[in-house]
């Protein structure tokens, strides 16, 4: 059944982070990669800022960092401060990346038969699929 718009047209679609975590809730959500992050010598440092904000969403601390940086840069914060702050968004960024690549799968194969019978026909209802953030399991259907 494919989907259609007022006009009775095809519709496009834009998937997001919402497709990756619907289809593998266990793997691809903050929480998760939050486990799996290593922030390497500032660690004990940047996993404080997820327990004070009390969160696990990486780029809420990511834009804590910038307007702190921001907030420094204006009170004439020491520069040795501001630098650890622009070190710790580079850190976060990087272990970000490095979790998603330990938590991602590595080959299609890990997508079931029965999750691509039943993702397939949601798929080419559409008559164009656009990916964000990283949501390649489309190209694994």
């Amino acid at each position: 059944m494919a989907a259609s718009t007022e006009t009775g047209s095809t519709p496009s679609i834009v998937l997001a982070n919402g497709f990756s975590q619907a289809w593998k809730a266990t793997i691809f959500n903050y929480k998760n990669l939050l486990q799996k992050a290593n922030f390497r010598t500032r660690h004990t440092e940047i996993k404080e800022l997820f327990d004070s904000f009390e969160t696990f969403d990486f780029e809420k601390i990511m834009l804590a960092l910038s307007s702190a940086e921001k907030v420094c840069e204006t009170y004439d914060f020491p520069r040795h401060k501001i630098d650890e702050i622009k070190d710790d968004q580079e850190q976060l960024k990087n272990s970000l990346i490095d979790a998603i690549s330990k938590t991602h799968p590595e080959r299609s194969s890990f997508v079931t038969t029965d999750e691509y019978e039943k993702a397939k026909p949601f798929i080419f209802s559409f008559r164009k699929v656009f990916t964000l953030n990283g949501t390649d399991q489309i190209y694994m259907i």
